[in-house]
């Protein structure tokens, strides 16, 4: 998506976009983004990789059965940011998860698959 926008692309989004949202009277303050992000958790190793300069993508098959946490963030437009969520695999929050004493300021919680279920998301928001 990145190498197919040009700049004309982009300003014609925005001009369509600011003219919808002038339209809908939708105020700036409430445009918000979210995203949703997984980690394989312990997984820091680096690798080399050959192949061909032609390609543009390496994939390197893994042997190791990872756990996942997901990670939810949002802000808006005018830069009013909501806690980030991180979202474990489990059935509870365990102490051990948490070695530093220095622990950031965000929700923390738990999911059958380390995913975002709607009942998580929604509690987020609130």
């Amino acid at each position: 998506r990145a190498e197919a926008a040009s700049p004309e692309q982009i300003r014609a989004f925005i001009e369509l976009f600011e003219s919808v949202r002038i339209r809908m009277n939708i105020r700036v303050e409430d445009i918000w983004n979210m995203d949703e992000t997984g980690i394989a958790l312990g997984v820091c190793a680096n690798s080399r990789v050959l192949g061909s300069s032609r390609q543009t993508k390496a994939y390197i098959k893994s042997p190791e059965n990872r756990e996942w946490a997901s990670t939810i963030e949002s802000i808006s437009a005018t830069g009013r940011k909501l806690r980030c969520a991180v979202i474990f695999k489990g059935q509870s929050l365990q102490t051990t998860w948490f070695p530093s004493k220095y622990v950031p300021d965000w929700l923390y919680t738990t999911s059958e698959n380390g995913w975002t279920p709607k009942a998580i998301g929604l509690e987020w928001l609130r």
